[in-house]
């Protein structure tokens, strides 16, 4: 695992510091592919990087990240189970999940979880920066062609 340490952030997120990404894969290659591109940008500060659930829950807790990027397979959990225990968090943060998966049913689950954005790993890049502006403005985002996440269905 990744990490990069520092003093936790405020609850809000200012435009004059990078936003804090914690990206969780289960893949290496995906996460090495992620931390890249995001690094490239330039107004991203990637806190960590892991497969594993109990590493993610830790940097999470000790590094607080604005948006926790995060692919549904996960070691040790389900990315569903996941979502509720990083939104559970205070602060708590955003979570937006990558994925294959484009089943309406499980997109919904996602949301009751908590997931605020739901982005397909085949998007564009633009759809991923996008999906982590929406939800820090406190919005869900969907992939277009995807049902909206709805948060308030149980």
């Amino acid at each position: 695992m990744n990490t990069t340490s520092s003093n936790p952030p405020s609850n809000s997120v200012s435009t004059a510091r990078k936003v804090r990404l914690l990206l969780v894969d289960v893949h290496d290659i995906s996460r090495h592919s992620f931390r890249q591109l995001l690094d490239a940008i330039g107004r991203f500060e990637i806190v960590g990087d892991t497969g594993d659930t109990t590493e993610a829950l830790s940097v999470a807790e000790s590094l607080h990240p604005d948006v926790v990027l995060m692919s549904v397979r996960v070691r040790g959990s389900s990315g569903i189970e996941m979502t509720r225990r990083f939104r559970a968090m205070s602060p708590a943060p955003q979570v937006v999940i990558l994925t294959l998966y484009d089943s309406p049913e499980y997109i919904q689950e996602t949301a009751r979880a908590g997931a605020t954005g739901y982005v397909l790993k085949e998007a564009p890049v633009a759809q991923l920066l996008e999906a982590i502006d929406t939800v820090l403005q406190g919005k869900t985002y969907s992939s277009p062609g995807l049902p909206p996440l709805d948060n308030t269905k149980s």
